[in-house]
Protein backbone atom coordinates (compact mmCIF):
# COMPACT_ATOMS: atom_id res chain seq x y z
CA UNK A 1 0.00 0.00 0.00
CA UNK A 2 1.28 3.44 -0.93
CA UNK A 3 2.33 5.57 2.03
CA UNK A 4 0.36 8.53 3.31
CA UNK A 5 3.46 10.67 2.72
CA UNK A 6 3.57 9.82 -0.98
CA UNK A 7 -0.14 10.54 -1.34
CA UNK A 8 0.30 13.90 0.39
CA UNK A 9 3.25 14.80 -1.83
CA UNK A 10 1.27 13.94 -4.97
CA UNK A 11 -1.83 15.89 -3.94
CA UNK A 12 0.19 18.89 -2.77
CA UNK A 13 1.67 19.07 -6.27
CA UNK A 14 -1.68 18.63 -8.01
CA UNK A 15 -3.76 20.92 -5.81
CA UNK A 16 -1.37 23.68 -4.81
CA UNK A 17 -1.76 25.54 -1.53
CA UNK A 18 -4.33 28.30 -1.01
CA UNK A 19 -4.58 29.65 2.51
CA UNK A 20 -7.66 31.74 1.76
CA UNK A 21 -11.00 30.27 0.71
CA UNK A 22 -11.93 30.56 -2.96
CA UNK A 23 -14.87 29.45 -5.02
CA UNK A 24 -14.69 28.20 -8.59
CA UNK A 25 -17.48 29.00 -11.05
CA UNK A 26 -20.30 26.50 -10.79
CA UNK A 27 -19.14 25.12 -7.43
CA UNK A 28 -21.55 24.94 -4.51
CA UNK A 29 -18.91 25.31 -1.77
CA UNK A 30 -15.61 27.08 -1.22
CA UNK A 31 -12.20 25.39 -1.34
CA UNK A 32 -9.15 26.03 0.87
CA UNK A 33 -5.75 24.52 1.65
CA UNK A 34 -4.76 21.65 -0.63
CA UNK A 35 -8.14 21.27 -2.32
CA UNK A 36 -10.24 20.88 0.83
CA UNK A 37 -13.81 21.46 -0.34
CA UNK A 38 -17.11 21.46 1.48
CA UNK A 39 -19.72 23.23 3.58
CA UNK A 40 -17.18 23.78 6.38
CA UNK A 41 -15.23 26.21 4.16
CA UNK A 42 -16.71 29.69 4.32
CA UNK A 43 -16.21 32.86 2.29
CA UNK A 44 -13.30 34.90 3.65
CA UNK A 45 -11.93 31.98 5.67
CA UNK A 46 -8.16 31.86 6.17
CA UNK A 47 -6.06 29.01 7.54
CA UNK A 48 -2.42 28.31 8.38
CA UNK A 49 -0.20 25.94 6.44
CA UNK A 50 -0.32 23.61 9.46
CA UNK A 51 -4.13 23.54 9.30
CA UNK A 52 -3.95 22.88 5.53
CA UNK A 53 -1.73 19.86 6.23
CA UNK A 54 -4.18 18.51 8.81
CA UNK A 55 -7.10 18.94 6.41
CA UNK A 56 -5.14 17.19 3.64
CA UNK A 57 -4.38 14.21 5.86
CA UNK A 58 -8.00 13.96 7.01
CA UNK A 59 -9.28 14.25 3.44
CA UNK A 60 -6.93 11.51 2.22
CA UNK A 61 -7.96 9.18 5.05
CA UNK A 62 -11.64 9.85 4.29
CA UNK A 63 -11.08 9.08 0.59
CA UNK A 64 -9.20 5.87 1.44
CA UNK A 65 -12.26 4.66 3.37
CA UNK A 66 -14.45 5.30 0.29
CA UNK A 67 -11.90 3.60 -1.95
CA UNK A 68 -11.83 0.51 0.30
CA UNK A 69 -15.60 0.18 -0.16
CA UNK A 70 -15.56 0.90 -3.90
CA UNK A 71 -12.40 -0.94 -4.98
CA UNK A 72 -11.71 -4.02 -2.82
CA UNK A 73 -8.56 -4.82 -4.87
CA UNK A 74 -7.04 -1.36 -4.36
CA UNK A 75 -4.15 -2.75 -2.28
CA UNK A 76 -3.11 -4.99 -5.20
CA UNK A 77 -2.68 -2.06 -7.59
CA UNK A 78 0.75 -0.60 -8.27
CA UNK A 79 1.67 2.41 -6.15
CA UNK A 80 1.34 4.57 -9.24
CA UNK A 81 -2.27 3.55 -9.81
CA UNK A 82 -3.05 3.82 -6.09
CA UNK A 83 -1.77 7.40 -6.17
CA UNK A 84 -3.94 8.31 -9.15
CA UNK A 85 -7.02 6.50 -7.80
CA UNK A 86 -6.77 8.60 -4.63
CA UNK A 87 -6.32 11.67 -6.85
CA UNK A 88 -9.47 10.76 -8.79
CA UNK A 89 -11.47 10.25 -5.61
CA UNK A 90 -10.05 13.48 -4.19
CA UNK A 91 -11.37 15.42 -7.18
CA UNK A 92 -14.56 13.37 -7.25
CA UNK A 93 -14.38 12.43 -10.92
CA UNK A 94 -13.43 8.78 -10.36
CA UNK A 95 -15.80 8.17 -7.46
CA UNK A 96 -18.55 9.69 -9.62
CA UNK A 97 -18.04 7.17 -12.42
CA UNK A 98 -19.73 3.89 -11.42
CA UNK A 99 -19.01 2.26 -14.78
CA UNK A 100 -15.27 3.01 -14.47
CA UNK A 101 -15.28 1.58 -10.94
CA UNK A 102 -17.06 -1.55 -12.17
CA UNK A 103 -14.47 -2.03 -14.91
CA UNK A 104 -11.63 -1.52 -12.43
CA UNK A 105 -13.15 -4.14 -10.13
CA UNK A 106 -13.31 -6.54 -13.07
CA UNK A 107 -9.62 -5.90 -13.81
CA UNK A 108 -10.52 -4.46 -17.22
CA UNK A 109 -8.03 -1.59 -17.04
CA UNK A 110 -7.89 -0.69 -20.73
CA UNK A 111 -11.66 -0.24 -20.99
CA UNK A 112 -11.76 1.53 -17.59
CA UNK A 113 -9.17 4.02 -18.84
CA UNK A 114 -11.30 4.79 -21.89
CA UNK A 115 -14.56 4.95 -19.92
CA UNK A 116 -13.07 7.36 -17.40
CA UNK A 117 -12.64 10.00 -20.13
CA UNK A 118 -16.14 9.47 -21.55
CA UNK A 119 -17.85 12.14 -19.51
CA UNK A 120 -19.10 15.67 -19.72
CA UNK A 121 -16.60 17.13 -17.24
CA UNK A 122 -13.66 15.88 -19.29
CA UNK A 123 -15.14 17.12 -22.58
CA UNK A 124 -15.84 20.56 -21.08
CA UNK A 125 -12.31 20.73 -19.66
CA UNK A 126 -10.82 19.94 -23.08
CA UNK A 127 -12.90 22.66 -24.75
CA UNK A 128 -12.14 25.26 -22.06
CA UNK A 129 -8.43 24.39 -21.87
CA UNK A 130 -8.75 23.72 -18.14
CA UNK A 131 -5.97 21.88 -16.32
CA UNK A 132 -8.61 19.38 -15.21
CA UNK A 133 -8.37 17.70 -18.64
CA UNK A 134 -4.67 16.89 -18.31
CA UNK A 135 -5.16 15.70 -14.74
CA UNK A 136 -7.94 13.34 -15.85
CA UNK A 137 -5.74 12.15 -18.74
CA UNK A 138 -2.99 11.34 -16.22
CA UNK A 139 -5.45 9.26 -14.19
CA UNK A 140 -6.62 7.48 -17.33
CA UNK A 141 -3.03 6.74 -18.34
CA UNK A 142 -2.25 5.30 -14.89
CA UNK A 143 -5.27 3.02 -15.22
CA UNK A 144 -4.17 1.94 -18.72
CA UNK A 145 -0.62 1.25 -17.54
CA UNK A 146 -1.96 -1.09 -14.85
CA UNK A 147 -2.97 -3.55 -17.58
CA UNK A 148 0.68 -3.70 -18.59
CA UNK A 149 2.10 -4.23 -15.10
CA UNK A 150 2.30 -8.03 -15.42
CA UNK A 151 4.17 -7.68 -18.71
CA UNK A 152 6.52 -5.09 -17.22
CA UNK A 153 7.20 -7.20 -14.13
CA UNK A 154 7.83 -10.30 -16.26
CA UNK A 155 10.19 -8.37 -18.50
CA UNK A 156 12.28 -7.19 -15.54
CA UNK A 157 12.37 -10.49 -13.63
CA UNK A 158 15.51 -12.53 -14.16
CA UNK A 159 15.12 -15.79 -16.02
CA UNK A 160 17.31 -18.87 -15.95
CA UNK A 161 18.97 -17.62 -19.12
CA UNK A 162 19.86 -14.22 -17.65
CA UNK A 163 21.26 -15.79 -14.49
CA UNK A 164 23.91 -17.78 -16.41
Amino acid sequence: MISLGKLKDHLRGEEGLKLEAYKLPGEKYFTIGYGHYGPDVKKGMKISEEKAEKLLEKDIKDKLKLIDKSLPNFDTYTENLQKFVVDGFFRGDLSGSPKTLKLLNEGNFEEAAQEFLRNEEYNEAVVSGSGVASRMEDISEAIRNESNKDNLEAATMPTMETKR
